[in-house]
């Protein structure tokens, strides 16, 4: 039989006067034939039996059937908790399956067994009397698990106890085991929307870093993409003032009017003055700023203004991307060309020197450099390993 739960089961009917015969398994298998000439010729071979314990759940079926087929008074124990099990303890052909506990593999169960045996006791709910309930509900008198699982997996397990011994029926298996089903999809649709925010904050956090690096300062500089526009009346504003409106700009999130103060050597020392910075935002990240700078001094700015600038520095973001997305496939396509014509006049080599000769030319004066050098083969190493 099962080893961990012989172990557990002679564990507890130590120290008895009972006898405890371990059997081989069936030759024939777990098959119900092979079982049920398996236990036949157990229950003949031992006339005083008083308990049969079943280490599988195919035991459970036979051992009912061969004790209404007999008559016997031998009581009946399993291990698993089936239908069949179930069915058998509701007709009182068996008294009940001592698994409820399988990290301890019947140890606790068997002990109220024992000690009833001692006792004298019918054994007609024995494990009513000496089960040991959850010391957090102490009235429990009968108790029902159903595995929470998705196909094979086991997700976890919906435990039910009551107060009232043969308080839980089949039905309640059966709409305990519905209502396990439904938190078993719960929790199967909880972690695949998990798993799904993750794979979309890893795709977030990938274009963002695309999008960092493609708006580069130093790669959009070359570009242009900047423009400072004064009027011909206004004075001028000193750099620190700029920097400022900027530093302020790329911390909102929306446009916003800000005070700057102006350098004691500029024309507008002393004057308070109100500006209007806005960042220029694609999808959550900042690429820009756009700084509006009044040259009246009692510039008041209204809501109608920012939700315009808003507006139009939303397209202009957008507009921005599609004309770097624009370059940036042209210059990809520059590339493959420039890489074809090249590959084009190195196939035509018909010599290793030819070969080489095409390649450091066509290099050379596409990067216009004074001097070009190819050279193939593989130098023999001082060690002689090639």
């Amino acid at each position: 039989g099962h080893p961990d739960r012989y172990l557990g089961f002679a564990q507890g009917m130590r120290n008895t006067d009972y006898t405890i015969v371990q059997l081989d398994d069936p030759e024939g298998g777990r098959a119900k034939d092979a079982v049920h000439v398996y236990w036949q010729e157990a229950i003949k071979e031992h006339a005083d039996l008083i308990a049969a314990v079943g280490f599988y759940s195919t035991d459970i079926p036979v051992l009912a059937k061969l004790k209404r087929e007999s008559g016997g008074e031998w009581f009946i124990g399993g291990y698993d908790l089936n239908v069949e099990t179930l069915e058998a303890i509701q007709e009182g052909v068996a008294q009940i399956t001592i698994g409820q506990h399988p990290y301890l593999q019947g140890y606790l169960p068997v002990l109220a067994l024992v000690e009833n045996l001692r006792q004298g006791k019918s054994l007609e709910n024995w494990i009513v009397e000496g089960w040991l309930p959850n010391p957090l509900l102490p009235e429990t008198k009968a108790e029902m698990a159903v595995p929470i699982a998705v196909g094979e997996h086991v997700l976890g397990v919906l435990d039910v106890q009551h107060n009232v011994v043969d308080g839980l029926r089949q039905e309640d298996v059966n709409l305990l085991q519905s209502i396990a089903d439904q938190v078993a999809i719960g929790l199967q649709n909880a972690r695949l929307f998990t798993e799904v925010q993750i794979a979309l904050a890893e795709t977030r956090a990938a274009h963002e870093r695309y999008l960092e690096q493609s708006w580069a300062k130093t790669k959009i500089a070359a570009r242009g993409g900047q423009y400072h526009y004064t009027s011909p009346q206004a004075p001028v504003l000193e750099e620190e003032a700029l920097t400022q409106a900027k530093r302020q700009a790329l911390s909102q999130d929306h446009p916003a009017v800000i005070s700057l103060n102006h350098d004691q050597n500029s024309e507008r020392q002393g004057r308070p003055q109100t500006s209007l910075v806005a960042p220029i935002t694609l999808r959550d990240k900042t690429i820009g700023d756009l700084q509006l700078h009044p040259a009246s001094d009692n510039q008041q700015w209204t809501a109608d203004d920012l939700a315009i600038v808003e507006a139009v520095v939303d397209q202009l973001a957008q507009s921005a991307e599609s004309l770097r997305l624009f370059e940036e496939t042209r210059e990809r396509a520059g590339r493959e060309q420039v890489i074809r014509q090249i590959t084009d006049k190195m196939r035509s080599a018909t010599s290793l020197d030819e070969l080489a000769k095409i390649t450091a030319e066509e290099l050379g004066r596409r990067f216009s450099t004074d001097y070009a050098s190819v050279e193939l083969g593989v130098e023999k190493s001082s060690n002689g390993n090639g």
